[in-house]
């Protein structure tokens, strides 16, 4: 998990990346699936493209 000033410049927003270690590449498809419902049904999902160093970057 990595903290980050928020867009508006205030508070705290969070960015994290996950990774899936198996045997399998369908265990890990299914570990991203379900990782995904997970996410979209807490509304945490952001569905573009964020570049760590760039966000940072820009925030900070």
């Amino acid at each position: 998990m990595l903290p980050v000033v928020g867009a508006g410049g205030t508070g705290t927003e969070y960015v994290v990346e996950l990774s899936f270690k198996t045997d399998s590449a369908a265990d890990a498809a299914e570990l991203h699936e379900d990782a995904v419902a997970l996410a979209e049904s807490k509304g945490w999902l952001y569905h573009g493209d964020i570049l760590k160093t760039r966000l940072i970057l820009d925030r900070y």
